[in-house]
């Protein structure tokens, strides 16, 4: 019997721990049959929030305050799987804490790309681990996107110096998936050379991870692309390489006539599981639903991994994926209880896992 890593032991440990205090089934109904945001707010006051919301509501009031507790809660979370994780080998760390940061410069790019500032644009910024809330509320404030790149260059080069030299073409066309590719491209395709030359346990998983990542993207790219006819090289070029979805695949996708016939094509890949739940996309045609599908179908990938690999890092992952998704439901809670949505529809928005 192979001898069992104590610092991976410990990990798992805390790490199960953690995640026995989210949010369960049960308690998003209770949360969503509260209706308003008022009360909303008093049910997250008797629950693992309690704390920062209490904290919350002394600066903001209703959803403001839900999304700002939900926030400073992700922060605080990532401060400790920091402490947790010291042990784990340095380059997959970095790649596991960047990976998060990742999505906290998305939302900063997202929001100043719109035109929103510090105040309107809270609800669409999501913090990371090395970008909290108040550097995150610091940069949404800078005048623009050239400003917030050069900013973000100076915070990490590693993950967004790239971001700088695509700045005359996104000053051109205004288009922000340049700038978006730009990041993708460096963090996945960096850490995936990186992961690929390791053969530890954790490294293959992160590895699988990241793998499926890419194919998240491409699936974005190709449901954009589609029906375009054969692919030319600007269209390739769209394309992350290294991901489970074979090249040849994703062309017979990008030449599809129809959504439908995009995710027919997914029957014979490792996402057949995912064809159902993109019919939803097909009939809202939001992006946004696209992602929590394939959202849904990582976590359940994950979860297999952390069943079947034993003691390792599948459960951090697992478990990080979860608490972020939690933040993520909180804030469609908070915000259809303070627009008075029909409690179905927010329903149609929340992610059981």
């Amino acid at each position: 019997m192979d001898e069992i890593d104590p610092f991976l032991a410990y990990m798992n440990a805390r790490v199960r721990g953690m995640k026995s205090h989210l949010l369960t089934r049960e308690q998003y109904e209770q949360l969503i049959e509260a209706g308003s945001e008022t009360a909303i707010a008093d049910r997250l006051l008797s629950s693992p929030y309690q704390h920062d919301l209490a904290e919350s509501l002394t600066r903001y009031q209703g959803a403001d305050a839900i999304e700002d507790a939900a926030s400073r809660n992700l922060v605080k979370t990532y401060e400790r799987l920091l402490s947790v994780t010291r042990g784990l080998d340095a380059d997959i760390g970095e790649i596991f804490f960047q990976r998060w940061d990742l999505i906290a410069v998305k939302s900063l790019l997202r929001a100043k790309h719109h035109g929103l500032d510090a105040q309107s644009g809270d609800s669409a910024l999501v913090p990371g681990p090395g970008l909290g809330v108040a550097l995150l509320h610091e940069y949404a404030s800078l005048p623009s996107v050239e400003a917030l790149v050069r900013a973000l260059a100076v915070w990490n080069s590693s993950l967004c110096k790239v971001l700088v030299d695509k700045l005359p073409e996104y000053a051109q066309s205004n288009d922000l998936s340049i700038l978006e590719d730009a990041l993708d491209r460096n963090y996945f395709l960096k850490n995936m050379r990186l992961l690929r030359g390791n053969e530890g346990e954790s490294a293959q998983i992160l590895f699988i991870a990241l793998q499926m990542e890419v194919d998240r993207i491409n699936l974005r790219t190709v449901m954009s692309l589609r029906g375009a006819g054969e692919m030319d090289e600007a269209a390739r070029s769209r394309i992350l390489p290294g991901g489970r979805l074979a090249g040849p695949v994703i062309e017979q996708m990008v030449q599809a006539q129809t959504p439908e016939q995009v995710i027919e094509l997914l029957g014979n890949t490792p996402y057949s599981e995912m064809r159902k739940g993109l019919y939803k996309f097909i009939q809202s045609h939001r992006f946004s639903q696209l992602e929590r599908i394939f959202e849904h179908a990582f976590i359940a990938q994950l979860s297999r991994l952390s069943r079947t690999r034993g003691i390792g890092i599948a459960i951090l992952l697992l478990y990080t994926w979860l608490k972020f998704n939690e933040v993520v439901n909180l804030r469609v809670i908070a915000r259809g209880g303070a627009k008075h949505l029909p409690k179905g529809l927010v329903r149609e928005e929340i992610m059981y896992v």
